[in-house]
């Protein structure tokens, strides 16, 4: 009988303690986690001059921490993009593995990872970090950015015609 009580005082301890812990600890037990998927094709016929048959497929998980208030404290998107580019009889792959920071402090910080890989056997590579202000505005950058450069036509065309 003993032991009984003692293993239900611990119980009730331990229940007690889930019930008044502050409204900040909580808030801070985790995110709130949602999950997304979003696709589609369309015809370019612009970049290079002749069309190109482009199909993507997005998928990515949004992490959303709230404070006390219930208001959005930050959140964080890790997503994974790829796409198939057909033209000319020729197919080129794309893979895009992004995490995106908004800390709800007037900028988002990008960090990830972009490769393409061309039907010529080449690929064009992209990687780093980017913060930028809500405005649009770069405030640091970090890593190569071929394509941000708009430098995608000249790396991208050739191996396509």
């Amino acid at each position: 009988m003993r032991r009984r009580t003692i293993w239900i005082l611990g119980l009730f301890l331990a229940c007690s303690a889930l019930v008044v812990q502050p409204a900040t600890a909580q808030a801070r037990r985790g995110p709130v986690i949602s999950r997304y998927t979003d696709g589609g094709a369309f015809v370019d016929d612009e970049l290079c001059g002749y069309p190109i048959h482009v199909r993507w497929e997005e998928r990515g998980r949004v992490d959303e921490w709230f404070d006390d208030d219930g208001t959005l404290d930050h959140l964080v998107v890790h997503k994974v993009f790829s796409e198939v580019d057909r033209a000319n009889g020729k197919v080129a792959t794309g893979v895009d593995r992004q995490k995106l920071l908004n800390d709800q402090r007037g900028s988002y910080v990008f960090t990830g990872s972009w490769i393409f890989f061309l039907p010529d056997g080449s690929h064009i590579q992209s990687a780093g970090r980017l913060q930028e202000a809500y405005d649009g505005t770069i405030l640091s950058e970090h890593g190569m950015h071929p394509v941000d450069e708009g430098r995608l036509a000249e790396l991208f065309c050739p191996a396509m015609a």
